[in-house]
């Protein structure tokens, strides 16, 4: 897999520090929390797929995890393996309410294992998106939003 661009907006009202970078398809992020994270805390998770010599994207899946609630319930094999993977590079508490304070990923790299088989050759974009409340309501409070451009060979 290869990292072909990403894209980050944060919420300044939940980080005083944000920063991801991708250095030879390894991720580096750094957080400053401001804000305690709590039930009701979700993950959208969006992966798209543009098709060789095709121009548009088209969804793959996509998905809404309440975060805590997750890590409460580690039952799922795909998602356990995550976050065993996460934990092992960074920082990152594996119970909630997280506490505000600094957290980080360091030299993460996404192995074959992680990736679902169902996912083919071709590009991806995926969006990553924090926040509180219902997803594409005005009402939602975003953390932050990222978006990868990834390329499976």
């Amino acid at each position: 897999m290869e990292i072909l661009s990403n894209e980050c907006n944060f919420n300044p009202k939940h980080f005083n520090v944000f920063n991801l970078s991708i250095i030879e398809d390894r991720v580096y992020a750094e957080m400053g929390t401001k804000t305690k994270i709590m039930q009701g805390f979700k993950i959208y998770l969006d992966v798209e797929l543009r098709l060789q010599n095709a121009k548009k994207y088209n969804s793959v899946f996509s998905y809404n995890m309440d975060i805590c609630r997750s890590l409460l319930s580690l039952r799922n094999a795909f998602y356990k393996k995550w976050v065993v993977s996460i934990l092992k590079y960074g920082n990152f508490s594996d119970k909630c309410p997280v506490l505000p304070g600094y957290y980080y990923l360091k030299d993460f790299k996404l192995e074959d294992d992680l990736i679902p088989g169902f996912m083919f050759s071709g590009d991806y974009r995926i969006h990553l998106k924090g926040f509180y409340g219902r997803f594409k309501a005005n009402s939602a409070d975003t953390f932050m939003h990222c978006v990868f451009i990834v390329r499976l060979s």
